[in-house]
């Protein structure tokens, strides 16, 4: 909880920049190939996964500390949302231009699995138990939610009811997403397998929620007009 990892200037000069969070200066900045995208530390702390590259997509597994590259490789066509499983063995990445979501080893960088998604994924979140992975999805698609079930592959579509700029699972396992868009944002839960039943529950915002995040129990929301952050209850 002592340093955040920020993607930089995706195009003009990229990088990743390590923030001490009490004092708010940059402790250390290095390049991480072109067009960095997202990034994930591991449970351990002691690696960061990043995904960039664009159209020529790669993975980067670097030291948490010094920021030495220990991994590089290809991936797959323009990589977006990036979620390390709990174990910190892989990863999982969406790939938004092959239209599907790739499991890779963090040790090797190596593809390890394939599996088809609608068109565009964008963000994942993994839910706590491994199970269930939660897909954002960009452009013409971007109004939906696809819900996978890692074992079997099997794919489930949600319509959010607007553009989904963020998703993530909470502690208990249940699927969130905020919707952005000028005036049209708004929180929304779906039901748990087996545990819940009906359609997805829908929390008006108003504004444009940019990100989530789950903490303590709540899902922080940033709004993307005002920079005012609201702790919901899911």
């Amino acid at each position: 909880g002592r340093t955040a990892a920020v993607a930089c200037a995706s195009w003009d000069q990229p990088g990743i920049a390590l923030v001490d969070v009490a004092s708010g200066t940059v402790r250390t900045r290095r390049g991480a190939g072109r067009a960095p995208r997202a990034l994930a530390y591991t449970p351990d702390g002691r690696r960061l996964a990043v995904t960039g590259g664009g159209e020529e997509g790669e993975i980067v597994v670097l030291s948490a500390g010094a920021l030495d590259v220990i991994v590089r490789r290809p991936v797959g066509l323009e990589p977006r949302g990036l979620v390390v499983e709990p174990g910190g063995r892989a990863a999982w990445v969406a790939l938004h231009g092959d239209d599907r979501l790739v499991r890779v080893s963090l040790r090797t960088g190596r593809v390890l699995r394939e599996i088809d998604v609608p068109r565009m994924p964008d963000a994942v979140a993994l839910s706590p138990d491994g199970r269930r992975l939660l897909v954002g999805h960009g452009g013409r698609g971007g109004d939906d939610l696809t819900e996978v079930t890692v074992r079997t592959g099997r794919v489930r579509r949600h319509a959010a009811g607007g553009r989904v700029a963020g998703v993530a699972f909470t502690g208990g396992g249940r699927g969130v997403a905020v919707l952005g868009g000028t005036g049209g944002g708004a929180l929304v839960v779906l039901p748990v397998p087996g545990r819940m039943r009906g359609v997805p529950r829908r929390r008006e915002l108003g504004g444009d929620p940019r990100d989530l995040v789950v903490a303590r129990g709540r899902v922080w929301v940033v709004d993307g007009l005002t920079g005012v952050v609201q702790g919901l209850r899911a």
